[in-house]
């Protein structure tokens, strides 16, 4: 059996996506205003730390596989940015989390 999202029309899913992703940010930011800064800094851990280090390493790895110019030297410099990236990611997500929890505790 299909799933009702899947009938709509892709306008309408479109819609329904964008009206779901809107109605978790007014959520989130109402249920999460006397602790924004936790909000702000989980949000930095999962979307900017990855959007510096780790996307750009794998553009570079799929791009340079494809126009031919990849050595061993990049791709292993390359590898180690997306390594890097993940590494940052997790720890400063783990350590976000653990002071809002923290925070919380104290409450």
């Amino acid at each position: 059996s299909t799933s009702s999202l899947a009938r709509m029309p892709p306008l309408v899913q479109r819609f329904a996506t964008r009206l779901l992703l809107l109605a978790f940010t007014c959520g989130a930011a109402v249920l999460g205003a006397e602790q924004f800064d936790h909000f702000i800094s989980l949000v930095g851990a999962v979307c900017a730390v990855p959007l510096a280090f780790v996307l750009p390493g794998l553009i570079f790895i799929n791009l340079s596989r494809e126009l031919g110019v990849q050595t061993p030297r990049t791709l292993w410099f390359a590898r180690v940015c997306v390594s890097i990236g993940v590494a940052a990611s997790l720890s400063s997500g783990v350590t976000s989390l653990l002071s809002w929890v923290q925070e919380g505790a104290k409450h």
